[in-house]
Protein backbone atom coordinates (compact mmCIF):
# COMPACT_ATOMS: atom_id res chain seq x y z
CA UNK A 1 0.00 0.00 0.00
CA UNK A 2 1.18 3.45 -1.15
CA UNK A 3 0.13 6.24 0.45
CA UNK A 4 1.16 10.04 -0.40
CA UNK A 5 0.38 12.70 1.49
CA UNK A 6 0.51 16.46 -0.70
CA UNK A 7 -0.12 19.75 1.15
CA UNK A 8 -0.29 22.99 0.03
CA UNK A 9 2.18 25.23 2.29
CA UNK A 10 2.02 29.09 2.17
CA UNK A 11 5.19 30.16 4.81
CA UNK A 12 5.56 33.81 4.49
CA UNK A 13 6.76 34.42 8.51
CA UNK A 14 8.00 32.43 11.00
CA UNK A 15 4.16 31.19 12.29
CA UNK A 16 3.44 29.80 8.75
CA UNK A 17 6.95 27.64 9.32
CA UNK A 18 6.09 26.49 12.77
CA UNK A 19 2.08 25.76 11.91
CA UNK A 20 3.63 23.31 8.53
CA UNK A 21 6.73 21.86 10.50
CA UNK A 22 4.40 20.45 13.68
CA UNK A 23 1.99 19.29 11.27
CA UNK A 24 4.61 17.29 9.25
CA UNK A 25 6.07 16.15 12.50
CA UNK A 26 2.81 14.49 13.39
CA UNK A 27 2.41 12.50 10.31
CA UNK A 28 2.50 8.43 11.79
CA UNK A 29 1.44 5.66 9.55
CA UNK A 30 2.82 1.90 8.92
CA UNK A 31 2.44 2.51 4.88
CA UNK A 32 4.78 3.22 2.03
CA UNK A 33 4.77 6.88 2.48
CA UNK A 34 6.21 10.47 0.46
CA UNK A 35 5.36 14.03 1.70
CA UNK A 36 4.72 15.91 -1.64
CA UNK A 37 4.87 19.72 -0.72
CA UNK A 38 3.84 22.77 -2.88
CA UNK A 39 4.82 25.92 -1.46
CA UNK A 40 2.43 28.79 -2.82
CA UNK A 41 3.98 31.37 -1.20
CA UNK A 42 7.25 31.11 1.03
CA UNK A 43 9.75 33.58 1.92
CA UNK A 44 13.23 33.46 0.53
CA UNK A 45 14.88 30.14 2.52
CA UNK A 46 11.74 29.21 4.41
CA UNK A 47 10.76 26.69 2.28
CA UNK A 48 14.36 24.64 3.03
CA UNK A 49 13.79 24.68 6.00
CA UNK A 50 11.04 22.57 6.35
CA UNK A 51 12.24 18.87 7.45
CA UNK A 52 10.18 16.51 5.57
CA UNK A 53 9.78 13.25 7.45
CA UNK A 54 10.05 10.33 5.06
CA UNK A 55 12.78 9.74 2.48
CA UNK A 56 12.22 10.77 -1.24
CA UNK A 57 9.88 13.77 0.30
CA UNK A 58 10.06 16.76 -2.19
CA UNK A 59 8.73 20.11 -3.28
CA UNK A 60 6.55 20.01 -6.23
CA UNK A 61 7.54 23.13 -7.64
CA UNK A 62 7.59 26.61 -6.57
CA UNK A 63 5.19 29.51 -7.78
CA UNK A 64 6.43 33.13 -7.26
CA UNK A 65 2.61 34.12 -7.87
CA UNK A 66 0.57 31.87 -5.67
CA UNK A 67 -2.24 29.82 -7.61
CA UNK A 68 -5.71 28.60 -6.12
CA UNK A 69 -6.06 25.89 -3.71
CA UNK A 70 -7.53 23.88 -6.30
CA UNK A 71 -4.65 24.65 -8.98
CA UNK A 72 -2.64 23.36 -6.67
CA UNK A 73 -4.44 19.98 -5.24
CA UNK A 74 -4.67 19.17 -8.93
CA UNK A 75 -1.02 19.28 -9.14
CA UNK A 76 -0.28 17.53 -5.99
CA UNK A 77 -3.04 14.81 -7.27
CA UNK A 78 -1.10 14.73 -10.52
CA UNK A 79 2.15 13.79 -8.90
CA UNK A 80 0.71 11.64 -6.30
CA UNK A 81 -0.83 9.34 -9.31
CA UNK A 82 2.38 9.42 -11.28
CA UNK A 83 3.53 7.78 -8.00
CA UNK A 84 1.11 4.93 -8.54
CA UNK A 85 0.16 5.95 -4.62
CA UNK A 86 -3.34 3.92 -3.25
CA UNK A 87 -4.44 6.70 -1.64
CA UNK A 88 -3.57 10.64 -1.77
CA UNK A 89 -4.25 12.50 1.41
CA UNK A 90 -4.22 16.15 1.33
CA UNK A 91 -4.10 17.22 4.58
CA UNK A 92 -4.16 21.72 5.61
CA UNK A 93 -0.50 22.24 7.08
CA UNK A 94 -2.34 23.67 10.12
CA UNK A 95 -3.47 20.63 11.62
CA UNK A 96 -1.81 17.88 14.22
CA UNK A 97 -2.58 14.18 13.12
CA UNK A 98 -3.36 12.06 16.02
CA UNK A 99 -0.82 9.35 15.80
CA UNK A 100 -3.58 6.68 14.72
CA UNK A 101 -5.34 8.89 12.52
CA UNK A 102 -3.75 8.28 8.81
CA UNK A 103 -3.99 4.23 9.42
CA UNK A 104 -7.04 4.40 10.52
CA UNK A 105 -8.03 6.61 7.77
CA UNK A 106 -6.98 4.24 5.50
CA UNK A 107 -8.61 1.33 7.21
CA UNK A 108 -11.96 2.93 6.88
CA UNK A 109 -11.53 3.84 3.03
CA UNK A 110 -10.52 -0.33 2.65
CA UNK A 111 -13.95 -0.93 4.40
CA UNK A 112 -15.97 1.26 2.32
CA UNK A 113 -15.35 1.56 -0.97
CA UNK A 114 -18.49 2.55 -1.94
CA UNK A 115 -17.54 5.96 -0.94
CA UNK A 116 -15.45 8.94 -3.68
CA UNK A 117 -13.32 10.55 -0.79
CA UNK A 118 -12.78 9.80 2.91
CA UNK A 119 -12.14 12.50 5.96
CA UNK A 120 -11.02 12.40 9.19
CA UNK A 121 -12.38 14.40 11.92
CA UNK A 122 -11.89 17.29 13.86
CA UNK A 123 -11.21 17.32 17.35
CA UNK A 124 -12.10 20.44 19.52
CA UNK A 125 -9.60 20.06 21.99
CA UNK A 126 -5.59 20.74 21.36
CA UNK A 127 -4.29 19.46 24.83
CA UNK A 128 -6.21 16.35 23.97
CA UNK A 129 -5.77 15.69 20.64
CA UNK A 130 -3.54 12.45 21.39
CA UNK A 131 -5.42 11.06 24.49
CA UNK A 132 -8.59 10.80 21.62
CA UNK A 133 -10.57 7.57 21.75
CA UNK A 134 -11.70 6.08 17.79
CA UNK A 135 -15.23 6.29 18.09
CA UNK A 136 -17.41 3.88 15.37
CA UNK A 137 -19.03 7.25 14.51
CA UNK A 138 -19.27 8.17 10.28
CA UNK A 139 -21.42 10.76 8.54
CA UNK A 140 -21.34 12.07 5.22
CA UNK A 141 -20.35 15.22 5.73
CA UNK A 142 -16.44 15.32 4.97
CA UNK A 143 -13.97 17.49 6.47
CA UNK A 144 -11.71 19.20 3.35
CA UNK A 145 -9.10 19.95 5.67
CA UNK A 146 -8.01 16.23 6.40
CA UNK A 147 -9.46 14.38 3.31
CA UNK A 148 -8.37 11.37 1.21
CA UNK A 149 -9.19 10.31 -2.51
CA UNK A 150 -7.73 7.77 -4.89
CA UNK A 151 -7.64 7.12 -8.74
CA UNK A 152 -11.41 6.25 -8.66
CA UNK A 153 -12.35 9.76 -7.38
CA UNK A 154 -11.02 11.21 -10.34
CA UNK A 155 -12.00 9.05 -12.96
CA UNK A 156 -15.55 9.39 -11.58
CA UNK A 157 -15.45 12.72 -10.98
CA UNK A 158 -12.86 15.00 -12.51
CA UNK A 159 -10.26 17.56 -11.19
CA UNK A 160 -10.48 20.48 -8.78
CA UNK A 161 -12.73 23.36 -10.65
CA UNK A 162 -9.96 25.56 -10.97
CA UNK A 163 -11.78 28.72 -11.88
CA UNK A 164 -12.06 28.85 -8.20
CA UNK A 165 -9.09 31.42 -7.12
CA UNK A 166 -7.40 31.57 -3.85
CA UNK A 167 -9.32 29.54 -1.44
CA UNK A 168 -12.49 28.52 -0.45
CA UNK A 169 -15.39 27.03 -2.48
CA UNK A 170 -13.83 25.00 -4.13
CA UNK A 171 -14.79 21.86 -1.54
CA UNK A 172 -18.35 22.31 -1.36
CA UNK A 173 -17.95 22.52 -5.41
CA UNK A 174 -16.19 18.84 -5.52
CA UNK A 175 -18.24 17.52 -2.75
CA UNK A 176 -21.40 18.44 -4.92
CA UNK A 177 -20.06 17.04 -8.03
CA UNK A 178 -19.10 13.85 -5.99
CA UNK A 179 -23.15 13.71 -5.42
CA UNK A 180 -24.01 14.63 -8.92
CA UNK A 181 -22.09 11.78 -10.13
CA UNK A 182 -24.54 9.36 -7.59
CA UNK A 183 -21.47 8.79 -5.05
CA UNK A 184 -21.17 9.82 -1.35
CA UNK A 185 -18.06 11.04 0.61
CA UNK A 186 -17.93 10.26 4.12
CA UNK A 187 -16.52 11.42 7.54
CA UNK A 188 -15.02 8.86 10.16
CA UNK A 189 -14.28 9.39 13.72
CA UNK A 190 -11.85 6.57 14.07
CA UNK A 191 -9.74 8.75 12.80
CA UNK A 192 -8.70 12.51 14.71
CA UNK A 193 -6.98 15.23 13.62
CA UNK A 194 -6.68 18.80 15.31
CA UNK A 195 -7.39 22.18 12.84
CA UNK A 196 -5.65 25.17 14.36
CA UNK A 197 -8.49 26.99 11.58
CA UNK A 198 -7.98 29.51 9.36
CA UNK A 199 -4.26 30.60 11.03
CA UNK A 200 -2.65 30.50 7.46
CA UNK A 201 -4.80 33.60 6.58
CA UNK A 202 -5.08 35.15 10.03
CA UNK A 203 -1.17 35.46 10.40
CA UNK A 204 -0.57 37.12 6.91
CA UNK A 205 -2.35 40.46 6.54
CA UNK A 206 -1.79 40.36 2.67
CA UNK A 207 -3.24 36.71 2.19
CA UNK A 208 -6.30 37.51 4.46
CA UNK A 209 -6.78 40.98 2.05
CA UNK A 210 -6.48 39.10 -0.79
CA UNK A 211 -8.51 36.00 -0.04
CA UNK A 212 -11.39 38.57 0.93
CA UNK A 213 -11.76 39.80 -2.77
CA UNK A 214 -11.50 35.82 -4.21
CA UNK A 215 -13.65 34.71 -1.61
CA UNK A 216 -16.61 37.21 -2.73
CA UNK A 217 -15.82 35.95 -6.27
CA UNK A 218 -15.85 32.46 -5.94
CA UNK A 219 -19.31 32.70 -4.19
CA UNK A 220 -20.51 34.56 -7.47
CA UNK A 221 -18.95 31.91 -9.27
CA UNK A 222 -20.45 29.01 -7.64
CA UNK A 223 -23.67 30.63 -7.90
CA UNK A 224 -23.29 31.50 -11.83
CA UNK A 225 -22.32 27.81 -12.48
CA UNK A 226 -25.18 26.29 -10.55
CA UNK A 227 -27.49 28.71 -10.03
CA UNK A 228 -27.79 28.79 -6.33
CA UNK A 229 -25.98 30.13 -3.38
CA UNK A 230 -23.36 28.21 -1.37
CA UNK A 231 -23.21 30.40 1.11
CA UNK A 232 -24.26 28.60 4.92
CA UNK A 233 -25.20 25.53 2.81
CA UNK A 234 -23.91 22.18 2.07
CA UNK A 235 -23.03 19.72 -0.62
CA UNK A 236 -26.38 18.04 0.52
CA UNK A 237 -28.83 20.47 0.89
CA UNK A 238 -27.97 22.12 -1.97
CA UNK A 239 -28.07 18.90 -4.28
CA UNK A 240 -31.34 18.29 -2.86
CA UNK A 241 -32.50 22.04 -3.81
CA UNK A 242 -30.91 21.19 -7.23
CA UNK A 243 -32.81 18.01 -7.76
CA UNK A 244 -35.77 19.75 -6.64
CA UNK A 245 -35.57 22.22 -9.14
CA UNK A 246 -35.17 20.27 -11.94
CA UNK A 247 -38.13 18.28 -11.23
CA UNK A 248 -40.72 21.45 -11.24
CA UNK A 249 -38.74 22.07 -14.49
CA UNK A 250 -39.77 18.94 -15.88
CA UNK A 251 -43.11 19.18 -14.91
CA UNK A 252 -43.67 22.31 -15.89
CA UNK A 253 -42.47 20.94 -19.20
CA UNK A 254 -44.12 17.96 -19.65
CA UNK A 255 -47.14 20.58 -19.13
CA UNK A 256 -46.17 22.53 -21.79
CA UNK A 257 -45.59 19.90 -23.93
CA UNK A 258 -49.31 18.73 -23.39
CA UNK A 259 -50.92 22.07 -23.72
CA UNK A 260 -49.39 22.12 -26.84
CA UNK A 261 -50.63 18.96 -28.32
CA UNK A 262 -54.19 20.07 -27.05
Amino acid sequence: MKIVVGAVAYITNGLHLEFAQRTLDSIKTKYDTEILIFPNASRGGDREKLRLPYPGSWLVQFQETPVSVAAAWNCLIRNALAKEADYILIPNLDIIFHPHCIDNLITFAEQHPEFLLWSAAAWSNYRTIFQAAPSTNSDIHPHFSCFMINVRTIEEVGWFDEEFKGAYMEDLDYHLRILQAGFEAAKTATSWFYHFGSRTIECDPELKRRNLITHQSNREYFEKKYGISGDGRGAHEIYEELKRRESVKGIEEQGQTEDQAK
